[in-house]
């Protein structure tokens, strides 16, 4: 018994961290975002399960270095933590050179440190993946547990799609308080996310893993599974109605198929061609059937952009009238909505809105469910006045509302594009312009010139500009250094003849999402959103260590 129990110990000792690994790997996109207290009072960044898992896994792997059970030292360490020490710069910057983080009641520096510690948050966990994963049987689970994690952010998106399974939303400043949502039935699906746009960032990351796995899994079964979660993941990355997210998967699929075929040295340069030409026509077949069926939402997104395929609108309304006599035929029962719920769509910035303001603060909450109508933006749904101050006759400031007026950017790209012209991203540069090598600080380009201000979140929609106006130049190479030269030597593996089986499958898979993820970081900030964040770096430690294991010709 004693000697079961020092065993038992000895197992713990050895895969303690490789256990937490792999939890925190299925828990980070399967649990909600509920916050559990309020790290800086009404700051949107709050404090949740995973940061506290992530913390105690941290300290338990400081003493593992410190015993010297695991090795940590990543061929990017070194870029990394100079993007850590660069960061911390940017902030002293920031505090006592360039005032734009200014020191009474420390709430701005707190809002930096925040945003740097969560930056080292990150990219711990590709340290803590480059030194757990040691062997062929933790390789495979790690790929099971993205099966499975796909598949269930994907079932919990269609739950929210038709069951009204419930959503805890970070894109506006109520709800992330842990209010408790459903969508309506044209809001646009987030899963266990924050908001829709980093669901689909994520399934931008893992769809082309999946779709490796389903090439080239050894059994049918294990090619029917991945096969599955791949569909349910195109369901969800469609149902987001995320287009720059749904853009950037086609052309990281596409990358995947180009390097899966034509790196096969056992075929012919004309059957490359011709296998390439027919397993992209009954792919994209699929996505077209799952568009027709699920994406009208999607559709409608792109048409303000394009407005040039009424034809599948058409198609899609007869669609519609069929489902609707198939379901009268079958009695389907109608789900209803939860009571004492919120019901939650997305309004035309982006932003979560609540539709039934009985039960919400209407002056936060607006409703979203009618159209667009004349002299407003294509992507403006409803009429919301601006609140402006006057000074009445008592000389005291009132507000008032006042007809609002748009843009030249808002009237001929839509209030979202407009919102990034006019505002986000003129923003950014002028902090880059401050300090061109450190940037302004972490948490600082809303502000705009007004440096007092203390914003309640921050956004750039554009992680490119982001980097460089909080970070500066000496940041963003360091930042995106180090992926750029993980991403080149992935590449360069390719014409390996020595990398096979798992190693060579995966590398083709994190070219193909770390592609998809750069192209989505043209128009949002993937790389500061929590969960995506947490995932990239996760499959970049397991990049890193499954170079490790072929070195060391372990048999993958």
């Amino acid at each position: 018994m004693k000697r079961r129990f020092q065993d038992t110990l000895n197992w713990l000792d050895d895969n303690i961290l490789f256990i937490l690994a792999t939890f925190l790997l299925l828990l980070i996109p399967l649990w909600p975002k509920i916050p559990l207290a309020d790290l800086i009072p009404g700051y949107i960044v709050r404090l949740r399960l995973e940061d506290i898992i992530v913390f105690i896994t941290f300290i338990i792997y400081l003493i593992w270095v410190w015993r010297g059970k695991i090795s940590w030292k990543m061929p990017t360490w070194q870029l990394i933590f100079a993007c850590i020490a660069l960061g911390a710069m940017s902030i002293l910057s920031g505090i006592f050179v360039l005032d734009t983080i200014p020191l009474e009641g420390m709430v701005h520096v707190s809002k930096s440190v925040l945003h740097w510690a969560r930056y080292v948050e990150y990219f711990f966990l590709s340290f803590l993946f480059f030194s757990t994963l040691k062997t062929k049987k933790q390789f495979k689970i790690i790929l099971t547990s993205i099966l499975i994690v796909v598949s269930g952010v994907s079932i919990y998106g269609m739950g929210q799609k038709y069951l009204y399974w419930p959503l805890y939303s970070t894109m506006n400043r109520e709800f992330s308080k842990g209010m408790r949502l459903y969508l309506t039935p044209h809001a646009r699906v987030q899963s266990t996310f924050g908001g829709h746009y980093d669901f689909a960032a994520y399934l931008v990351l893992m769809l082309p893993l999946t779709l490796i796995i389903a090439w080239h899994a050894p059994k049918r079964w294990q090619k029917a599974l991945a096969w599955l979660t791949h569909i349910l993941g195109l369901w969800a990355i469609i149902a987001s109605a995320a287009r720059t997210s749904i853009l950037a998967y086609f052309a990281a699929a596409t990358i995947l198929f180009t390097i899966n075929i034509f790196a096969n040295k056992e075929l012919k340069l004309g059957a490359k061609i011709g296998r390439f030409i027919g397993q992209q026509f009954f792919y994209y077949c699929l996505v077209g059937l799952l568009i027709f069926n699920f994406g009208q939402d999607m559709i409608e997104r792109f048409e303000q952009s394009l407005n040039s395929i009424e034809v599948l609108k058409v198609n899609y309304e007869r669609f519609k009238a069929f489902r609707g006599q198939m379901t009268a035929m079958f009695h389907f029962e109608e789900i209803k909505p939860p009571e004492n719920s919120v019901a939650v769509n997305i309004d035309s910035y982006g932003n979560n809105v609540a539709v039934n303001t009985q039960t919400a603060d209407s002056n936060v909450l607006t409703p979203t469910d009618s159209r667009p109508t004349d002299n407003k933006p294509a992507d403006v749904y409803v009429d919301v006045p601006d609140i402006k101050y006057r000074q009445n006759e008592k000389g005291e400031m009132e507000a008032y509302e006042a007809t609002r007026t748009w843009s030249v950017n808002a009237e001929k790209y839509g209030l979202s594009m407009a919102i990034r012209f006019d505002t986000l991203w003129p923003n950014a540069l002028r902090a880059l312009a401050r300090n061109p090598l450190l940037g302004s600080g972490y948490g600082t380009i809303n502000k705009g010139d007004q440096l007092d201000l203390f914003t309640e979140a921050d956004s750039t929609d554009n992680n490119y500009l982001r980097t460089l106006g909080e970070t500066g130049l000496l940041g963003f190479f360091t930042f995106y250094g180090s992926i750029i030269f993980t991403l080149i030597v992935a590449i360069k593996q390719l014409k390996n003849p020595a990398n096979r089986g798992l190693v060579r499958w995966y590398g083709y898979g994190f070219i193909a999402a770390t592609i998809g993820i750069l192209i989505n970081a043209l128009y949002i900030d993937v790389f500061a959103a929590s969960k995506v964040a947490f995932s990239f770096w996760m499959l970049y430690g397991i990049f890193w260590a499954s170079q490790k294991l072929e070195k060391q010709k372990a048999d993958l």
